[in-house]
Order: structure tokens, then C-alpha cells, then sequence
């Protein structure tokens, strides 16, 4: 099952235990704290079902990490593969049981498990089956929406009487309206009506409303107005598309409906006062008298639509009185128990979300897998190296990172490398050497063009402590320690070049300069290099350092069974001709480990 629609399936999950929590403290706080926290702590609960972030330690992640170890020990240990005798042979079923089950861990196993038919696939990709679904509610909802009001703006006619219309502007003002709304009349809706995101418009099913109740009706609009409702409402209908498999969010989205209303009619009879209460409610009941058929739905804030829900605002209307001080503490209390507890309650950890995405088992509160020999038919091979592409790509990301801080150490230092050319102080640099702390090579170019040589100084913790410049002396002690045990005199006199390689590590991909060389016609070129770890060893030579095309290249990757090795022949001649060429050696198919031997370049009137 796609890793995302699980998080989501766990964000659907702990959106409905806080949904179940709420509607179950409702019977406790239902007329002692204010509507208006009632309709708004709701916006925890969409949060934690449309946010798909938390913390690591959560009951839902403490939750997968029991399922996890209790699969584990449920699941019968794996079946060693029996002796089979050299001259038995091997039925092919049982040959597939030892490769499939040979170094694998019991929740690997069970998680492989094929399913019978049509399940599996339908299974891996149900999550587009929700994704078809949600997207589909939410176009029919927008579809309403348009459809909505394209039918009010071919009916409705804009109010001219500038008396309602100056009333409504000192009521815009009493409400903390700032933008202008406009007013209409549309005698096919059922109910006064507030519509538009940004434009606000009044609707009115006729004009000639007594002064009183049309006060109210204005009010309770504007106030829908000024708190966002509109938004409000969308926000749900986009969750309510989102999890269109959950019956506990639709039963989210009535009580964020009534709640709407009744923290309205709170907000307006605090502005009115409660004297006013009996005519406030009368003029609901007279909005429940209108005979048009357009109802707001998703395209309006309606001031009365429902007879159930408009008997029980009446009865709240009556009982309504300001809430005492201490009511405030008890709603900050109950809010900040609220919200913790949607981040409490958690989703899908992403750190096991990771795991299954790199096929490995989960950080946390499990044992890492005890490897197992593969067969002599290499049963476990192909599985071990699927296990180990995730550590694989993370590895090379990190090895890039890692080369890109190396870096930015050098640019600090006051070293600027241009194609694999180094500058020191605005002076190419001929020799360009950098030890690690271990003692071991990290970096060697030489260029012999370059006007000075310098050596990279490190610390104890292989940060970069300062450049120094290399003496002619100990130039010629690093030149006469490259070119092998031969003394300076047999080098002069024969012309042979010995390279000798001793490296700890090479990076993925990472180019190893080893100088520059003249070549003649008839010259030999030796190569036999090993490395104890790394699947593939390139080496080759490089004109005006350019790295395509290449010259007397060989790229030799790991044998089944065999070290890596790196060994071949060559004559300098046609195509290429003489002259002077870069050497280098790469990593082209992962990290190389120990890499040891020589390169040899043999004059052609010494060669063999």
C-alpha cells in the first residue's frame, strides 16, 4: 500500500478519536462555555486531518511499534534450507522456498507474502481509488457552488433605496466591516443569505422588512462576514472530499454547521443585548416563512434553513446570558488539552514511513536482521542487494554533500579549484597535496604548469587548519616517493614512470588526479590496481582536461566470487597520438575501499 495513504489513513484515524472526544464532551460543556468555542475548537480537529506532520513519539507511533514487534514474534521463525547431498538433486520447490525465505526477517516475510489474484494490485493501488473519489466530490462541490450563483445573479436586482442602503452601512461599521457589501433582492431565495469570498453581498428575499428585523438580519450577515465563515465553511468541504471515507467527518461537518449558527446569534445578541432576544428569535421564525426555492448550501451562509436546528437556536436564544470571567480560564484549559492532544495522538511516524520505503525494518524497537550465508546458488544475493540500495543511495548522497562542504573548506582556506586546476593566492598550483589527519592521501594533483606547490595543514579532527608552501626538498622527497623503490638515477637513466596507489577511500563518482604525463608513439601503459570494496574500477587518461573522450581506458567492475581487480595492457599509437595527458582514476560504480597497486608508463625503447 502506497506509504503517503497510509500517513493519511493514520491522520483520518486520529482526526476521528478527537472528533469522538468532542462530541462526547459536548454532553458536559453544552451550555456552560461559549458557542463561539464550540464552533472554533473544531479547527484543531481539521488540522490535525489535513496536517500530515508530527511528532516522532506519538500514541499512534507507539501504537505501530507494538503491531510491529507483536507481528514479529506471532510470525513462526524461518525454516533453515536442509543439507541437500552433492548428488541429490534439488526438486524446484524446494529451491524456491530456500531462496525466498534464505536472510530474510519474519516481518519481511509476512509483509511478502503474495496475495491470492486481483488483491495485491488493487491493494498497492487503492490509494488512486481515493485520490479519483476525493478529487470527484470536490469538483461536484465547486460545480454547486458556480451553478448557484450563476442562478442568483440572473434573478437577484440590486437594492437602489438609499435608506436600507445607509443602514446597512452603519450597521457594516457597528459589526467592524471595514470593506463595502453590497444588497440584493432575489425573491426565489428562501432565506436572507450572505455570499461572496471577497465581494460580500446581502441577499434578501423582498425589501419591505420592518426596520427591527431587518437590524438583525444585517447584523447576523455581516457578522457571518467578519468572522470568515465562507472560508470556514470551504475549509471543511475540502476535508469532508479529503477523508469522503470517514462517516465521522461528516458527522464533523453538521455539528461545525449548527455550531456556526449558534456562535452567530451569541455573537449578535452580545452586540444587541439580551432584551433583545425574544425579537431576535421572532425574526428567525419569520426567515422561515419565505416560499423561494434557492437554498444557500455551499454558496451562501443562509440566516435560517433548517426547522430542527432553528427550534433549538430559539431555545438557546432565550437561555442566552454573558458567560462569567472564570468561564474564560476553563476554555483556555479545555483548548490547550484540545490541541495537545492532536499532537499527542500523533500520525503514521515518518521515520517508519522511511523505513518501509527503503525496504528495511523500522528504527525503532526492532533488531536489525542476523545476515545468513547465501546458497551456492546465490539464493539471497539479489534480495540483500535490494535491502541495501536505500543505504546505497543515502551514501552517495551524503558522499556528494560531503564534497560540496570540502569544498566550500578549500574556498575558506583561499584555494579555488577550476577544472581540477587549483589556485592559491592568484597562483596556479603545481603540486597540491592534502593528508588527512590518519596519515592516509586524501587529495594529490600535479601540474606542471603550476608556479608554486603548497600542502594542505589539518587538525586532529580533519578540519582545515591553514595552507603551507611545500620546500623544494620536500617536493622532491614527495616526486621520488610516487615514482616507487627505483633511485633517482635508474628513473633519469630509464625513463619509467611507477605510480604507486595507496588509498583508504574514493568517493562515488569522484575523480582521483594522478599528474600529468607525455606519451610517445610505441610507450607502454600498465594498469593492475585492486580495491577490497566497491563494484567497479576506472582508469584512463585525459587531453587538455577534458574528460570525454577518453584514452586507453579500462572499466573493470566485481567478478561473483572475485576481487575487484583493474589490470591492462596498452601501446601508446593510433587513433591517439603523442603528447602530454592527464591521468585519472574513478569510482564510477559506488564508493571504492583500500585501493592498492600501480600505474606504469615504460618508454617505448624500453618496453618489452
Amino acid at each position: 500500500m502506497n506509504t503517503v495513504f497510509k500517513v493519511f489513513l493514520s491522520m483520518s484515524f486520529s482526526g476521528g478519536l478527537l472528533i469522538l472526544v468532542l462530541l462526547l464532551g459536548k454532553r458536559v460543556w453544552a451550555g456552560k462555555l461559549s458557542r463561539q468555542w464550540q464552533y472554533y475548537i473544531w479547527l484543531a480537529v481539521i488540522l490535525r486531518l489535513l496536517l500530515p506532520f508530527g511528532p516522532e513519539t506519538s500514541l499512534l507511533g507507539r501504537t505501530y511499534q507494538m503491531a510491529g514487534q507483536a507481528a514479529v514474534q506471532a510470525t513462526p521463525p524461518p525454516q533453515l534450507s536442509p543439507v541437500i547431498p552433492e548428488a541429490g538433486p534439488v526438486p524446484a520447490a524446494g529451491l524456491e522456498q530456500v531462496q525466498g525465505n534464505a536472510g530474510r526477517p519474519a516481518d519481511d516475510l509476512t509483509e511478502a507474502r503474495p496475495l491470492p489474484g486481483i488483491i495485491a494490485p488493487l491493494i498497492e493501488h487503492i490509494w488512486l481509488l481515493w485520490l479519483a473519489v476525493a478529487l470527484g466530490l470536490l469538483i461536484r462541490k465547486v460545480s454547486i457552488y458556480q451553478g448557484f450563483m450563476r442562478y442568483l445573479r440572473a434573478s437577484a436586482v440590486p437594492v437602489s433605496d438609499t435608506g436600507l442602503l445607509d443602514q446597512l452601512s452603519r450597521l457594516a461599521a457597528q459589526a467592524g466591516v471595514k470593506e463595502p457589501v453590497e444588497l440584493w433582492v432575489d425573491s426565489l431565495v428562501s432565506s436572507p443569505l450572505l455570499t461572496g469570498f471577497f465581494r460580500p453581498c446581502i441577499v434578501l428575499p423582498r425589501v419591505d422588512i420592518p426596520d427591527k428585523e431587518l437590524r438583525f438580519i444585517l447584523l447576523h450577515e455581516l457578522t457571518h462576514y467578519k468572522r470568515r465563515d465562507m472560508f470556514y465553511k470551504w475549509l471543511v468541504q475540502i476535508t469532508v472530499c479529503l477523508h469522503w471515507f470517514d462517516p465521522l467527518v461528516y458527522r464533523m461537518a453538521r455539528e461545525i454547521d449548527k455550531a456556526c449558527e449558534f456562535s452567530c446569534d451569541e455573537a449578535v445578541l452580545a452586540k444587541i443585548g439580551s432584551s433583545s432576544a425574544q425579537d431576535y428569535g421572532q425574526t428567525l421564525l419569520n426567515a422561515m416563512a419565505a416560499v423561494g426555492r434557492y437554498k444557500g448550501e455551499l454558496g451562501a451562509v443562509p440566516l435560517s434553513e433548517n426547522k430542527q436546528l432553528l427550534k433549538e437556536r430559539l431555545g438557546a436564544i432565550m437561555d442566552f446570558q454573558k458567560k462569567p470571567g472564570a468561564t474564560r480560564l476553563l476554555t483556555g484549559a479545555l483548548t490547550l488539552c484540545v490541541v495537545l492532544g492532536a499532537v499527542f495522538v500523533g500520525i503514521y511516524p515518518t521515520a517508519a514511513a522511511l523505513d518501509r520505503m527503503i525496504d528495511r525494518p523500522p528504527a525503532v524497537g526492532c533488531k536489525e536482521p542476523v545476515p545468513v550465508k547465501a546458497d551456492a546458488w546465490g539464493g539471497d544475493a539479489l534480495s540483500q542487494a535490494e535491502r541495501d540500495k536505500g543505504f546505497d543511495e543515502l551514501e552517495e548522497q551524503q558522499e556528494k554533500e560531503w564534497a560540496e562542504a570540502q569544498a566550500a573548506q578549500y574556498r575558506a582556506a583561499g584555494i579555488v579549484m577550476d577544472s581540477k586546476r587549483y589556485f592559491y593566492q592568484g597562483q596556479r598550483v603545481g603540486i597540491f597535496l592534502d593528508i588527512r589527519a590518519n596519515g592516509s592521501f586524501y587529495t594529490l594533483d600535479i601540474d606542471p604548469e603550476g608556479t608554486v606547490d603548497i600542502r594542505v595543514l589539518r587538525d586532529a579532527d580533519n578540519k582545515i587548519t591553514g595552507v603551507t608552501y611545500l620546500t623544494e626538498t620536500e617536493a622532491a622527497a614527495l616526486l621520488e616517493d610516487l615514482r616507487g623503490d627505483t633511485d633517482e638515477e635508474d628513473w633519469e637513466a630509464d625513463g619509467s614512470i611507477s605510480i604507486p596507489i595507496d588509498l583508504k577511500r574514493i568517493p562515488a563518482g569522484e575523480l582521483v588526479p594522478l599528474g600529468e604525463h607525455t606519451l610517445s608513439d610505441g610507450d607502454q601503459i600498465w594498469y593492475d590496481l585492486t580495491a577490497e570494496t566497491g563494484e567497479g574500477m576506472k582508469v584512463f587518461f585525459a587531453k587538455d582536461g577534458q574528460k570525454d573522450p577518453v584514452y586507453w581506458s579500462v572499466h573493470n567492475s566485481r567478478q561473483q566470487g572475485e576481487p575487484l581487480r583493474c589490470a591492462a595492457e596498452f601501446t601508446v599509437g593510433p587513433p591517439a597520438g603523442p603528447g602530454t595527458y592527464e591521468l585519472f582514476l574513478q569510482a564510477p560504480e559506488g564508493a571504492l575501499g583500500n585501493v592498492r597497486g600501480s600505474i606504469s608508463i615504460v618508454p617505448a625503447a624500453k618496453a618489452p
